[in-house]
């Protein structure tokens, strides 16, 4: 079966079997759309997989048509909300990601830990991805393979918990073979 029809079958059936489970309802509660998540983690469990490069593509594809989705179902009170309350709102958005930033770096500062892993507890802490592409970038100088297990926790910080065990493990199976930092 060619790589794009495999995807399209493996997702096609992940979101109707997902969607299916979410219906069902046990005492009064049901997963809704969240069961797409589960069925999508018993798939990766069961060993099922897309080709990268058609991945990379659904995945930028989803993005999209979530913006979009977002977009067309805020859009309307969007305006209407900016012109009544949006320079209160505003304040308070930079209110927070400015607090987000003066408590990491209170917590670096006072905890003696490395700027990346400050750089990472910011951007998991604020959900802030941009910082974390930032952080990435600036620690990116190294090989990734060849970060310091502290730089690697540092960019791993924002994602999810499995993400910091695989970059505990990357780099336990790779520290080895690379130069003294």
């Amino acid at each position: 079966m060619p790589q794009t029809a495999h995807a399209i079958l493996v997702l096609s059936l992940v979101a109707a079997l997902g969607l299916g489970l979410g219906r069902i309802r046990v005492l009064g509660v049901s997963l809704g759309v969240g069961g797409v998540l589960f069925v999508g983690l018993l798939f990766g469990h069961l060993g099922v997989t897309i080709d990268a490069h058609v991945m990379e593509f659904l995945r930028e594809f989803g993005l999209i048509l979530f913006v979009y989705a977002i977009g067309v179902q805020v859009g309307p009170g969007f305006v209407a909300s900016l012109r009544r309350h949006g320079l209160v709102l505003n304040a308070l958005a930079a209110a927070i990601v400015l607090g987000g930033a003066a408590i990491a770096w209170g917590i670096g500062r006072l905890g003696d830990i490395p700027a990346g892993v400050t750089v990472g507890l910011f951007s998991g802490a604020t959900t802030n991805t941009p910082s974390l592409a930032a952080a990435q970038q600036a620690i990116g100088h190294r090989s990734f393979t060849c970060a310091t297990p502290r730089e690697v926790v540092g960019m791993a910080n924002a994602g999810v918990g499995h993400d910091l065990l695989l970059a505990s493990a990357l780099t336990a199976s790779t520290r080895a073979r690379c130069p003294p930092s």
